[in-house]
């Protein structure tokens, strides 16, 4: 019996993070783990970096350049760190999304019901709404 091989699967690119498993801690009764940088990620983190606690792997993207730094804390399994968002130490985010490019420093919690939440993310469709337009206007 022969065993295959796929030739794609040594070229697959190393995920972004992993979490420590031997690292967590509990927060407003949830187990978070701390994530470490797998690859290098310019202008943001090293490889073998330690990071923030996270509670579910999908809580951060493996796009972008988005990272939660040490000292933050990213709550709830529909919480979401996506794009290029920088969550800084001090800074808890719970069960809501931060994406493009925000970069949130602490001390400070994020929820769905921070006061400044929906100006921020009306902002952040009229930046993206004209960033689209010039990308067309240049095409």
């Amino acid at each position: 019996m022969t065993t295959s091989t796929t030739p794609f699967a040594s070229k697959a690119a190393p995920r972004k993070f992993r979490m420590d498993d031997t690292d967590t801690i509990v927060m407003d009764g949830q187990t978070l783990t701390r994530i470490i940088a797998n690859v290098d990620i310019p202008g943001v983190v090293k490889a073998g970096e330690k990071g923030g606690y996270i509670q579910h792997f999908s809580n951060l993207s493996y796009n972008g350049s988005c990272w939660v730094h040490e000292g933050a804390f990213v709550i709830g399994e529909t919480a979401h760190i996506g794009n290029d968002a920088q969550i800084r130490a001090g800074v808890t985010v719970v069960a809501c999304n931060v994406t493009a490019d925000a970069d949130i420093h602490g001390p400070r919690t994020v929820t769905l019901n921070e006061p400044e939440l929906p100006r921020v993310l009306d902002y952040m469709a009229r930046r993206d709404a004209a960033a689209a337009a010039a990308r067309l206007r240049a095409a």
